[in-house]
């Protein structure tokens, strides 16, 4: 047994390995992001990305409107905050902050950014006249971004804030971490944030702080969702980039427990 769980934790090592390779995350806290490089907004419209900016911080998150996974994880996880912040009337799109969802896939097109946009908020606020208030839906949805735009645009993003992922043009398919980050008003990376959930308490106090121009420390990625990608059936695969390794340590710790435990009932029985 413990020849399998050595073997196992090789195993893990190797397809984490493998997995880091192709998609990961560097934390480039204070760097600058090119604000010259071109998208198409949900509406078609053609922007730079410095347009974003409207002198509020900016959430940035790389996903891709089609995946049915991880990243709809991510939507929901924003939303279920968002919508629970505007009981206090805190943390309003187009006020407080400005949310952008980048599509990392260059195939996508703004008929399907308009789309996920429309869902989101359909999600966030009762659909237009059935009750909901119309102002605080028009501004949130104006610090609303919705972008695509050509594999050099993505990648010129990306790169700047450390999102590393993997395209497969032969299979279309995508590998990307699960992570945010946080911008100042001047374009500039502020904080991340790992995983697909967003706290209030980590969106209230990363947005304060991007607001005042300043830079906070690296954050614990150690258990990072890793990616998504299609599995050689074209079904969806969620893979966790430590898990198999978080797996292997469990196992072992289990094993090692049982052997302890029969040692000791071996000493009692002598």
């Amino acid at each position: 047994m413990v020849a399998f769980a050595l073997a196992l934790t090789g195993l893990a090592q190797d397809t984490q390995s493998k997995l880091t390779k192709q998609m990961g995350l560097t934390q480039n806290l204070g760097a600058y992001l090119p604000k010259d490089v071109p998208f198409k907004d949900e509406s078609g419209k053609e922007i730079k990305f410095g347009e974003v900016f409207q002198g509020r911080p900016v959430l940035l998150i790389p996903m891709f409107f089609t995946c049915k996974t991880m990243c709809v994880n991510i939507a929901d996880g924003l939303v279920q905050t968002l919508a629970k912040a505007t009981k206090s009337d805190s943390l309003k799109p187009g006020r407080d902050l400005d949310v952008v969802m980048l599509s990392i896939n260059h195939k996508e097109t703004p008929e399907l950014a308009q789309a996920k946009k429309v869902e989101i908020f359909n999600l966030l606020t009762p659909p237009k006249g059935r009750g909901e208030n119309v102002e605080w839906r028009a501004t949130a949805e104006q610090g609303w971004h919705m972008l695509t735009g050509t594999e050099e645009s993505v990648r010129a993003i990306t790169n700047a804030v450390g999102f590393k992922f993997s395209y497969d043009h032969r299979t279309d398919i995508i590998n990307h971490p699960t992570a945010s980050m946080f911008l100042t008003p001047g374009g500039q990376v502020a904080t991340y944030i790992v995983g697909p959930t967003f706290p209030t308490s980590v969106l209230k106090a990363d947005t304060a702080m991007a607001a005042r121009n300043e830079v906070g420390r690296a954050v614990d990625q150690s258990f990072m969702f890793g990616c998504v990608r299609f599995d050689k059936a074209g079904k969806y695969t969620i893979v966790v980039e430590n898990v198999i390794r978080l797996a292997c340590v469990l196992t072992l710790i289990a094993l090692g427990g049982a052997i302890l435990t029969m040692s000791l009932k071996e000493r009692r029985k002598r």
